[in-house]
């Protein structure tokens, strides 16, 4: 067992015994500390109890689907911007619902192996640092009509509250931070540390441009191969 001071709090959430005896196997020896819900009720208290960098979820949790359980997370401030895997079976099946939980990835339980499931987790745990880093020198930022608290993941726009999801919030963050623009290549690096699925930025634009809603004023324009913020 590793015994020096952990890197991470990663909250892992199965209802399958053998499902957690295998990540514990693979995640224990990186000296990330763990700690394990078998019920999707359990992950809400438990998460507020061990304050996890991330959340690692089946899809179906007997009592809960992990749609429900980000649901309980989003309504949470402090949580909802917690990255979250899922770790799941028949990812084609359900990828709609996938879609609407607010996973930042997916990993398939056939087939998958713990050196895929570390290189995703470290190459969030890097975009977090990296992102806190980048807003860390203004705690409020504005933007026209929008206003972002930083410390507490909460965004405003023409001074009424929206409610982002993660990576929206996340690509929020980037924008702020260039204000002239930011490339793609830009933002799919600090935003998702590589290359997503295809059409993953311009999707996740639309859906801050919706999210944002400054009735039917664009906030985000692009061009030169990227986006600039105007708010």
């Amino acid at each position: 067992m590793n015994t020096s001071t952990p890197r991470h709090t990663i909250l892992i959430a199965d209802d399958d015994a053998g499902t957690r005896a295998l990540l514990e196997l693979w995640l224990e020896p990186t000296g990330h500390k763990l700690f394990f819900a078998a019920k999707g009720a359990e992950v809400l208290p438990l998460a507020e109890q061990c304050h996890p960098d991330c959340i690692i979820l089946d899809f179906e949790l007997g009592d809960q689907t992990a749609l429900e359980v980000c649901q309980n997370l989003q309504s949470n401030a402090r949580l909802d911007p917690v990255p979250r895997i899922i770790f799941t079976s028949h990812f084609e099946e359900k990828l709609h619902a996938y879609r609407n939980c607010g996973a930042d990835h997916f990993v398939l339980k056939e087939g998958g192996d713990a050196e895929e499931l570390l290189a995703i987790l470290e190459a969030t745990f890097r975009r977090v640092a990296k992102d806190r880093e980048g807003c860390a020198d203004a705690a409020l930022v504005e933007r026209g009509r929008i206003r972002v608290d930083v410390t507490r993941k909460k965004v405003w726009a023409s001074g009424e509250p929206r409610h982002l999801q993660p990576k929206c919030f996340d690509l929020l963050c980037v924008l702020l931070r260039y204000p002239g623009g930011a490339s793609k290549d830009l933002l799919l690096d600090a935003v998702w540390g590589g290359e997503p699925e295809p059409n993953t930025l311009s999707k996740t634009i639309q859906r801050l441009r919706q999210d944002l809603d400054l009735q039917g004023d664009d906030p985000i324009v692009s061009g030169h191969g990227g986006y600039q913020l105007v708010g």
